[in-house]
């Protein structure tokens, strides 16, 4: 099985805590003190992943010389990609997938509790690592169903990206797509509405609602943004209010803000009377 590594204490930790079965061996620098890697050392020992004490040169040999290793260095097994429709059959399997028909039925019946559509982030040509890292995070954080990710000029699933993450890379699906406009339309016909965030885009983000239906946002490149053909595809384009003194917020920062309003107004329908 092929084999990756992640690197600093809290990603290792992250890692360990969430996904043991997919850790393969810990190596720690020598002369770490034993208070540094006591938790580290407890989860291993119950899911009998092996540690081993190495140089300082062996660690930076296999996280990078620049890398901020703080000592820990994790192999794992790869985090896969999966078919656009295994991505798809998993984030619409749950209940979280009923069509918005099937919401009407059951309201007109009697059962008023409100859905919450399941919601995928798309990135376009998403180059920064910890760009890329910083948004698994957060739709993670969020619930997002799964993540889907261009083939070209797309970061790899690195250690950098899994750093970022906090180590919950490979807690949600990753879809890797090689036809980009033909996995917008796959979406569509599954009856997701297609938002792509756009600096210019006609709506602003706080006035659509985002839990009538099943969403996928669309986040173009961080230098060039959604390619013209992929805003064409989108439903709507939405542009995040900001002070006129700002032009643009970085891309993760961006997947963020819309990730948590579209979380905001779910819980919002979940709760209400």
């Amino acid at each position: 099985m092929p084999t990756d590594f992640i690197y600093g204490k809290h990603p290792v930790l992250e890692f360990l805590a969430n996904s043991p079965m997919r850790a393969e061996k810990l190596y720690l620098r020598k002369g770490l003190p034993a208070q540094v890697f006591q938790e580290a050392r407890k989860i291993c020992e119950a899911h009998s992943v092996p540690i081993q004490f190495v140089p300082e040169p062996k660690l930076a040999s296999v996280a990078g010389r620049k890398a901020n290793h703080q000592g820990f260095v994790l192999k794992i097994a790869s985090v896969p990609y999966l078919s656009l429709e295994e991505g798809l059959a998993l984030a619409t399997q749950s209940e979280q997938g009923s069509s918005k028909e099937q919401a009407t039925e059951k309201q007109a019946s009697g059962d008023a509790k409100p859905t919450t559509y399941p919601a995928m982030l798309v990135l376009e040509e998403i180059e920064d690592p910890h760009n890329l890292g910083a948004m698994i995070r957060t739709a993670t954080a969020v619930g997002v169903s799964a993540i889907i990710v261009s083939s070209s000029r797309q970061a790899p699933l690195s250690g950098a990206v899994m750093k970022a993450s906090a180590g919950t890379l490979g807690m949600i699906p990753i879809i890797r797509v090689d036809e980009f406009s033909e996995a917008l339309e796959a979406l569509k016909d599954r009856g997701f509405h297609l938002t792509g965030l756009a600096m210019k885009g006609s709506h602003r983000l706080w006035d659509l609602e985002l839990n009538e239906g099943p969403m996928a946002f669309v986040i173009g490149n961080e230098g060039a943004g959604l390619r013209k053909k992929t805003a064409e595809q989108c439903d709507f384009l939405v542009h995040i209010p900001m002070d006129a003194r700002v032009e643009s917020l970085n891309a993760s920062v961006s997947a963020s803000v819309i990730c948590y309003e579209w979380s905001r107004q779910s819980r919002l329908a979940t709760t209400s009377d």
